[in-house]
């Protein structure tokens, strides 16, 4: 079984007019609506949902997939590995591009 690997960087533009590539951060602490609903409503649609990066403080890595899953601007944990674990006061770390 192959693991993949995803690797964010900075790409200088070529100077045409173009959309961001930037990285987008969000710090984020669950809240207990979040947390019924087992889904959070990003700031901005990513542009390849599965290289979104989910870290939760004190835990291991997340797998999307997996543990997570991203639709339009959702991110949601509903049946999957996170499901009954995160909860509401938990702390996130979201990237995305």
């Amino acid at each position: 079984m192959a693991d993949n690997f995803y690797a964010s960087y900075p790409v200088k533009g070529s100077g045409g007019g173009g959309g961001s590539t930037s990285r987008k951060v969000e710090l984020r602490t669950v809240t207990s609506i979040e947390a019924s609903s087992k889904q959070m409503i990003l700031a901005s649609t990513p542009l390849t949902a599965n290289f979104t990066v989910l870290e939760i403080a004190q835990a291991p890595s997340q797998f999307y997939g997996d543990d997570f899953i991203v639709s339009s601007n959702i991110l949601s944990w509903s049946g999957l590995a996170l499901d009954g674990i995160l909860g509401a006061g938990d702390r996130l770390t979201i990237v995305y591009n």
